[in-house]
């Protein structure tokens, strides 16, 4: 089981506001037609760099940032008549933080905590829509994303070793 502690800490860059603020509108926007509310975008920390156009989910555990991802909020795909070539911009970017230790991390690692359930997606978006799937009032639904398609082992011992009884796979 990964030991969170060792895992080296990482900072937001300056240019990524808190999803409540004034500079975050298009961010918080996008979340909203995706069907994630500001206060549920507030409750798992997203945060939103107008520059690059990127709404941003943290990977961290207990106040501690790992890293994150960081999804475009435009158009990725287009054709530049004047240029006469295709354009695309990459819809998701991870922080270098996370190169070779995505597989032993889960996002929102936190919401495992305090629960005996695990809801398992495969990206930030799905898990965030699972927020309300509480077996209880009070209680964390226990909606995590593998951060990709693939679940790894450390993963699943991560899962196993947090108290988790019943996994429920939304992939």
């Amino acid at each position: 089981v990964p030991d969170m502690k060792t895992f080296p800490r990482i900072l937001w860059g300056p240019d990524f506001y808190p999803i409540e603020h004034q500079f975050s509108k298009k961010g918080a926007d996008y979340l909203s037609g995706r069907g994630i509310p500001l206060e549920i975008a507030q409750h798992y920390g997203l945060r939103y760099n107008p520059i690059e156009r990127r709404v941003a989910f943290p990977v961290g555990y207990q106040g501690s940032l790992f890293g994150w991802q960081a999804r475009y909020v435009g158009q990725t795909e287009w054709f530049d008549v004047e240029a006469n070539k295709e354009v695309r911009i990459p819809k998701i970017l991870s922080t270098d933080s996370l190169s070779g230790q995505r597989d032993k991390l889960v996002q929102f690692a936190d919401q495992l905590v305090g629960t005996d359930q695990a809801i398992l997606c495969e990206g930030p978006v799905d898990a965030i829509k699972c927020h309300l799937c509480q077996p209880q009032p009070g209680v964390p639904a226990g909606n995590i994303d593998t951060m990709g398609k693939v679940v790894s082992d450390q993963q699943i011992a991560l899962i196993k070793y947090s108290g988790i009884k019943r996994v429920y796979l939304a992939l």
